[in-house]
């Protein structure tokens, strides 16, 4: 039962959050070297590697310098904050896809735990090739569950896309029917 001492304090948690995470931005970018306006990263890979002390300096990490934070930081950011991936714009979503989200044949127990955690917290337009995988995968009922609930979030257009029965049984998996 919630009351309004608890929702006070949920208050208060997230003012904190932002008070905390405000003030880490200000430390982290008087740290930093002026920005170049050139287009190129702002830091460097050692820079990023040093500066990524926890997550909420990794976070502001990657709006700074993107492409190399994502790469070094993007996992771990992940596993702490699933939600992380809901904020990214469609370029930044698909570098971390590609170097943390990748479904191995033989994912071990931490892989899938971050994959349905980020499946279930995305868009379903994001989260329906990461469940497809998963169900190819494992073929276990949650993972069917995301699936299914990713498929039918999606547009009618997305979902003529996917030809979920195709895709399945490319992967061989034993939903497809």
């Amino acid at each position: 039962a919630r009351t309004w001492a608890s929702d006070l304090a949920d208050t208060g948690a997230t003012e904190a959050s932002d008070a905390l995470y405000a003030r880490r931005k200000s430390e982290l970018l008087c740290a930093l070297p002026e920005c170049r306006h050139d287009g190129k990263e702002p830091l460097s890979r050692p820079e990023v590697e040093d500066l990524g002390v926890d997550v909420i300096a990794r976070k502001l990490l990657v709006e700074l310098a993107p492409r190399i934070a994502l790469q070094t930081h993007g996992h771990s950011i992940l596993m702490k904050e699933p939600e992380f991936a809901k904020g990214l714009s469609p370029a930044d979503f698909e570098a971390l896809s590609k170097h943390h989200l990748e479904v191995p044949k033989k994912p071990n127990q931490k892989q899938l735990f971050l994959l349905r955690s980020v499946a279930a917290v995305v868009e379903p337009e994001r989260a329906l090739p990461l469940a497809l995988c998963l169900v190819a995968r494992t073929e276990e009922a949650r993972d069917v569950q995301l699936l299914r609930t990713a498929y039918l979030g999606c547009s009618r257009p997305a979902r003529r896309q996917v030809h979920l029965r195709e895709r399945l049984s490319e992967f061989g998996a034993g939903v497809a029917g």
